[in-house]
């Protein structure tokens, strides 16, 4: 009923898990952008705790991961959507001040934006999915670039998902989202989250509910990770889009 295949859809390579081709085209797509220092196919797995439903299983949403441009290692397994400097990262998270990290435009952000954007096209394009039957997320800096991907979005997407991401680029974000139309979003971190502190989590869950968007927020007693209470609301926001 669901095949995975890899391809290079414009700059970027590809994991998709989508329906047989018996079964139609997709008529929903969800992004979701892995974490800094992980493979491309690092969120593939997810796709299967989503599926573990009814509904959700017999329906035509598409899957895709792209694969991040910036390779950490000689094999390429471990990728980065932008350089962190971990230092200080480190002493943003042991000195509980968040304004450092709020505050920070990542060099490569507007770079990796428009070729996630560009991915979104060519698959919208292919498949006739609206803007609104589409769903941009990631997990920690793939959630810092699916909420800049949204924010930025001419028309609203169907949703965000930001699974242990941070806010970053507060100025630019707070202005964007302010002028936004409303989306649905969910949110996830874990309360002892070592390497993005739980206030940086609410910080953006403020922004956003600041603005006026609709956000659910699951915080769980765990680290930096997603738990099975952030997928359970990932599912009924895909639930919404494919309704």
């Amino acid at each position: 009923m669901w095949e995975l295949t890899r391809e290079r859809i414009g700059s970027l390579d590809c994991c998709l898990v989508k329906p047989t081709r018996e079964r139609g085209e997709p008529t929903a797509v969800a992004l979701l952008c892995h974490g800094f220092g992980a493979p491309g196919e690092d969120l593939v797995p997810v796709v299967e705790e989503l599926l573990d439903d009814g509904p959700l299983a017999e329906s035509r949403l598409a899957f895709v991961f792209p694969a991040a441009p910036l390779p950490l290692d000689p094999s390429g397994e471990s990728r980065a959507w932008w350089p962190i400097d971990i230092t200080r990262l480190q002493a943003i998270s042991l000195s509980g001040e968040i304004g450092g990290l709020a505050d920070l435009v990542p060099s490569r952000l507007a770079t990796c934006r428009g070729l996630v954007e560009e991915v979104l096209s060519r698959l919208q394009e292919r498949w006739a999915i609206s803007p609104s039957r589409t769903v941009v997320g990631g997990f920690s800096q793939g959630a810092m670039l699916a909420t800049d991907v949204a924010l930025h979005a001419t028309q609203p997407l169907g949703g965000l998902i930001a699974w242990s991401g941070a806010l970053i680029n507060q100025t630019e974000w707070r202005q964007l989202a302010t002028r936004q139309s409303k989306f649905p979003i969910v949110q996830s971190h874990g309360m002892w989250d070592p390497i993005l502190p739980f206030a940086t989590g609410e910080a953006l869950r403020d922004l956003l509910t600041q603005a006026g968007h609709e956000v659910s927020f699951v915080s769980f007693q765990g680290y930096h990770a997603i738990p099975p209470a952030a997928i359970g609301a990932t599912r009924s926001l895909l639930y919404r889009v494919l309704q």
